[in-house]
């Protein structure tokens, strides 16, 4: 949505764009007749409440990109508080850009409906679970929790998964602060001082330990479902061996009837099946927690054919080998409950097996989201393309500070930094040629430290000539 403001406001329109991945940035436009000094003290405020600003180049245009803000609306409060704009409702709004596509949405939160379909199935199972161990002990006097535990551990993967991708919030900001950071870094390695924007930017937020609890908490959503998981398979495992013993001693004691036997005869084939579906969930957990994502470089597909490709993604994807390993439990769980169906014998018991087969059902279709979802981190994984933007253009800052015959050496040396895939990802030519049309926009950018001392240095000859007129 653009906002435009009245002749009489310092920034003429505010432009905030949200992404198909749900972040979002604001970008301000100042009128001609602001000046720096009066830009300055706008960013001051802004950067007091907390909020990100970085001055870049956009569409041609010389603007300053605000992030954090969790509307448009207190943006807008925020401004006017800070003197920018003369009145908290804007003159027009208009619709800008192109509406997010169904399809830009559904690529972007294929994890979150992965974890909808997830959860479904997963209340499915514990009930399952439940009932299930009721009659068990009921029929044969022993008990066997490790059935209902597997069902609890599926059960709280997802719904920790859940809350921990609710409050994560807008994760691009994160990743902008990240990444600045280690350029932050660099800088220093080559004994160069960042912008006061780039340090501020990349200082790390202390946090107590309940603090760091919750920020561990709500990194690492995909990690938490799939251990739970993974405890939920060695509990599955667990739970099969102990009854395919109590089976076979109850088969072997004799005194019961043909129909039991053939019953008991069925159950016991089907329990190898469980022991092996909850070694591959366990396994598959394990994967899908511990192995760190990789983003694809463009220097990784170079000669590669198609099937090649396929295989590239297909590895540097933790969730998709996780998927394809929680796919064959799956299928086994099928398996397993076509056997209970068939060797139950009223209709309590299929109902009961029905359950573990809506598992079944709801289980498939949460791993097909799941096989082309991303963990939203790791190795030059980027919420979107704004976060490249942005650390360009923060990295540019601290360029152009620096005297001309060093700028080059610089932007070389900090495209490679950034295109490598551990920091960002991406070609360098493409991230070089970026630094450098940044690094030329900021010197002439009003909203840039750089544009603001410069005025404030011109402005002190001034003063002392006046002051040596006065005497």
């Amino acid at each position: 949505m653009k906002y435009f403001f009245s002749d009489d406001s310092l920034i003429s329109w505010v432009d905030v764009r949200k992404q198909a991945s749900g972040s979002q940035a604001a970008y301000l436009r100042a009128r001609e007749s602001a000046s720096p000094e009066e830009l300055a003290r706008v960013r001051t405020a802004l950067q007091g409440h907390g909020y990100m600003t970085t001055p870049m180049e956009k569409d041609g245009e010389n603007m300053l990109e605000v992030r954090r803000f969790s509307s448009g609306q207190s943006l807008i409060a925020q401004l006017h508080t800070a003197g920018a704009i003369s009145a908290t409702k804007p003159e027009r709004m208009e619709q800008n850009g192109k509406p997010i596509s169904w399809w830009q949405w559904f690529k972007h939160h294929t994890y979150e409906m992965c974890l909808g379909l997830y959860i479904v199935g997963d209340s499915s199972y514990f009930h399952y679970g439940r009932r299930e161990q009721k009659k068990f002990f009921n029929d044969y006097g022993k008990r066997v929790p490790e059935n209902t535990y597997s069902g609890i551990a599926y059960f709280l993967g997802t719904a920790a998964s859940i809350v921990s991708t609710w409050l994560r919030g807008d994760q691009s900001d994160d990743e902008v602060k990240k990444i600045s950071a280690r350029i932050h870094d660099k800088f220093a390695e080559a004994k160069i001082t960042s912008s006061d924007n780039l340090a501020r930017t990349a200082e790390k937020e202390t946090h107590g330990l309940v603090g760091k609890i919750k920020q561990a908490f709500i990194s690492y959503p995909s990690e938490i479902m799939n251990l739970g998981y993974a405890a939920a398979g060695a509990f599955l495992a667990v739970a099969a061996r102990k009854k395919l013993a109590i089976f076979k001693n109850r088969r072997a004691a004799g005194n019961i009837s043909a129909s039991e036997t053939e019953e008991l005869t069925k159950l016991i084939k089907s329990q190898p099946h469980d022991v092996v579906l909850g070694l591959t969930t366990t396994a598959s957990g394990l994967y899908g927690a511990l192995k760190r994502e990789r983003e694809i470089s463009e220097e990784d597909k170079a000669g590669k054919n198609i099937f090649e490709k396929v295989w590239l993604w297909f590895t540097h994807k933790p969730l998709s080998v996780a998927a394809a390993g929680y796919g064959v439990s799956t299928v086994i769980h099928a398996f397993s409950t076509h056997a209970e169906w068939v060797a139950a014998t009223t209709s309590e018991k299929r109902r009961d097996a029905a359950y573990r087969g809506g598992f079944v059902g709801f289980n498939l279709a949460a791993e097909a989201l799941m096989a082309v979802s991303s963990k939203g981190h790791g190795e030059g994984v980027k919420t979107d393309d704004t976060v490249e933007k942005s650390v360009v253009a923060l990295t540019a800052e601290t360029i152009a500070k620096q005297t001309p015959d060093k700028q080059e050496a610089l932007i070389t040396k900090m495209s490679a930094e950034l295109a490598s895939p551990k920091v960002m990802g991406g070609n360098q030519g493409r991230i070089a040629s970026e630094l450098r049309k940044q690094v030329q926009a900021v010197k002439n950018n009003r909203w840039s430290e750089l544009v603001h001392a410069k005025k404030a240095q011109q402005a002190e000859p001034a003063s002392d000539h006046v002051a040596s007129a006065v005497l």
